[in-house]
């Protein structure tokens, strides 16, 4: 798999975190699901830190309640 690839996978697993979360209205959990991607994604070039960052920032243009942390 290449790297960029793997970028998309990512991305797209993001966008489904983020409309679960709507479909749902739970709160996301944004260290959880940086810690899941990661695992899934290991090929990423992606720190589980930016995974974070790249989960709150999709969330938050969503209007999806973001929690950070871990439950």
């Amino acid at each position: 798999m290449g790297a960029s690839l793997v970028t998309d996978l990512l991305f797209e697993e993001i966008h489904r975190k983020v409309a679960d979360s709507i479909a749902t209205g739970e709160i996301l959990w944004s260290s959880n699901a940086a810690r899941q991607l990661k695992e899934a994604y290991f090929g990423c070039a992606f720190t589980e830190r930016q995974i974070e960052d790249l989960v709150i920032g999709l969330a938050s243009k969503a209007g999806v309640p973001v929690e950070f942390g871990h439950p």
